[in-house]
């Protein structure tokens, strides 16, 4: 999961829900964002669910 795209709706850094540290984007694709925990290590697996009426 390498291929990062350019998308502001995809959020670089998020809060770890486990220890409550920082989550960074590790890789994007078909709408999975997967981000590791810089604290506590853990691997979050996130659905990312495109809104757009036109798919852009």
């Amino acid at each position: 999961m390498t291929d990062i795209p350019e998308r502001a709706d995809i959020p670089e850094v998020i809060d770890c829900i486990d220890c409550g540290g920082r989550c960074h984007l590790l890789g994007y694709h078909g709408g999975l964002a997967t981000y590791r925990c810089e604290d506590c290590r853990d691997r979050w697996d996130v659905l990312m669910h495109d809104e757009r009426p036109d798919g852009e």
